[in-house]
């Protein structure tokens, strides 16, 4: 229940406020900044680079999300396997 800086939570739950680099095969509640939730359920709003196999709900920006459900409502370049709801850019779907 750290508040400030975890570098990764393997197998657990995470509920730090800031920064997670990587939370992999269980829940992240970070709020700004996560590069990667494999596995897991991501709920950060701001910024994700890829959700593999799991549900992104950021809302800025995705690079990638395979194989899950992209809500993203601003950019996103590829979704591939999954449900792209996006409303302004999508390069491939």
């Amino acid at each position: 229940t750290d508040s400030d800086f975890e570098t990764a939570d393997i197998g657990g739950i995470s509920t730090d406020s800031d920064f997670e680099t990587a939370d992999i095969g269980g829940i992240s509640t970070d709020s700004d900044f996560e590069t990667a939730d494999i596995g897991g359920i991501s709920t950060d709003s701001d910024f994700e680079t890829a959700d593999i196999g799991g549900i992104s709900t950021d809302s800025d920006f995705e690079t990638a999300d395979i194989g899950g459900i992209s809500t993203d409502s601003d950019f996103e370049t590829f979704d591939i396997g999954g449900i792209s709801t996006d409303s302004v850019f999508e390069t491939a779907d």
